[in-house]
């Protein structure tokens, strides 16, 4: 090898060295959700949640408990829950976040198309829409949403807007749910809030997952299980997964089951 060949490769072994140390301890992106009302704060500033922040580091629980979640490359979400006087921090989580992986949640929770860095516009009403699992068998509203005041029933109702009554959610003070085990796999159901009428309160068509779809993902879950990160930690992992995968009523049915926060 003569001088000119043993400066190149040493220049590109360095240049190699220093994308890696780069990438290493890059600013961690995250997701950050709130538990009721808990409060989080940025470099002295009161950040409302949900938020998307290009970099987390410095972000401080000055209320309650949130649960922030970051992800590497090619792998799912890692999520962490954090108390009062606790500073959002990773450490050695894994790789640097990849804004991609963790697309699906910041859609579901109302990011604006493009870069966003700060709060997200909610999520929309909980209402089965497109294709569901219904992992554990339950389906979910909850009255207390902006959006469903004046809403005093769900009905589910199989192959039309008139069609067969399949179930009804009656109204109580905050979220309802009922068993799903009426609902079978090949038929198109609709949500249909009663007395509704108002734009954001209009009937929502969806279908149940095949059983080996809701299986494959009933394992993924599991898995989450599995890392016994902590009720509000798991759940956000499996929203993410689920959202990732356009399964979003599952994802926020994950979300509001330990208390988070949507919007």
């Amino acid at each position: 090898m003569n001088r000119a060949q043993w400066i190149r490769t040493l220049a590109l072994a360095s240049l190699a060295w220093l994308a890696s140390h780069v990438a290493c301890h890059a600013a961690p992106s995250c997701t950050v959700v709130a538990q009721a009302a808990a409060e989080l704060q940025l470099l002295g500033s009161p950040v409302s949640l949900p938020a998307s922040l290009d970099d987390c580091r410095g972000a401080v629980v000055t209320r309650g408990t949130v649960v922030a979640c970051t992800a590497g490359r090619e792998a799912p979400a890692t999520c962490r829950a954090f108390a009062a006087g606790q500073s959002i921090e990773f450490g050695g989580a894994g790789p640097p976040a990849v804004a991609g992986t963790l697309d699906g949640l910041r859609r579901l929770l109302g990011a604006a198309s493009g870069p966003t860095n700060g709060r997200l516009r909610g999520a929309e009403t909980l209402l089965p829409s497109k294709v569901v699992l219904l992992l554990d068998a339950v389906l979910l509203v909850d009255f207390s949403e902006a959006d469903m005041q004046g809403v005093e029933a769900v009905e589910i109702r199989r192959d039309g807007l008139d069609g067969p009554l399949a179930a009804r959610i009656d109204r109580v003070p905050g979220p309802a749910s009922i068993s799903g085990s009426a609902l079978s796999a090949g038929t198109y159901y609709w949500a249909v809030p009663v007395p509704g009428g108002r734009p954001d309160q209009l009937p929502r068509r969806f279908s149940l997952a095949p059983e080996p779809e809701r299986q494959a993902a009933s394992e993924q879950m599991r898995v989450f299980d599995r890392q016994q990160a902590g009720p509000l930690a798991t759940a956000m992992m499996r929203a993410a997964w689920l959202a990732q995968r356009n399964y979003d009523y599952d994802a926020l049915v994950a979300m509001k089951a330990v208390g988070l926060r949507t919007r």
